[in-house]
């Protein structure tokens, strides 16, 4: 059985190495966005997003390959100078979480936080898979954002007994071989 590739990360530009900020395209207000070299937490720089005159904005990535019943992980690293962050992942509509798990993140130190969430899309999904990152009446930098695949629990049938595996229909059989 040949195992597919899955890539390291499914977000484009999660490292903010590019020098433009055209892989993160706008969630509103346009035009608060840059990218910044004063504050990074690896590489050289990061995304560096000022809604403190205009009240909401951010920035999105949409139609990212994401695949039915699949478990990923969302991380990302943060400095949030004011207002407050929200992380949303979304499916055709960019302002509601799928899971309702709409994260609000505020400041609780001056210095680089972490920010992570699991999930698994659903069965029901076809298409427009999306991370999009709105802050309000604030100030932030945003660094390192990645969703990367989780295994399979004994994707490589090690584990003790089966019970991860549950029966679909009816075998006869369901047991792990040394053969």
């Amino acid at each position: 059985v040949l195992l597919e590739e899955v890539p390291s990360t499914l977000i484009f530009d999660g490292d903010m190495e590019l020098a433009d900020t055209s892989a993160w395209p706008n969630w509103s207000t346009p035009g608060i966005k840059e990218k910044s070299r004063t504050e990074f937490v690896s590489g050289a720089q990061s995304m560096h997003i000022d809604t403190r005159a205009v009240g909401g904005a951010g920035i999105q990535q949409v139609n990212l390959p994401v695949r039915a019943n699949r478990s990923y992980k969302l991380s990302m690293k943060y400095k949030l100078l004011s207002g407050t962050q929200l992380v949303i992942l979304g499916i055709r509509d960019s302002n509601a979480d799928f899971e309702n798990k709409r994260a609000s993140l505020a400041r609780v130190s001056q210095e680089w936080q972490t920010y992570s969430r699991t999930f698994t899309v659903p069965s029901t999904f076809v298409s427009d898979f999306r991370l999009v990152l709105p802050l309000r009446w604030g100030e932030v930098y945003l660094d390192d954002i990645k969703i990367e695949e989780l295994p399979l629990a004994d994707g490589n049938m090690e584990a003790a007994g089966t019970a991860v595996w549950q029966n679909w229909s009816t075998p006869t059989v369901k047991e792990k071989s040394v053969v």
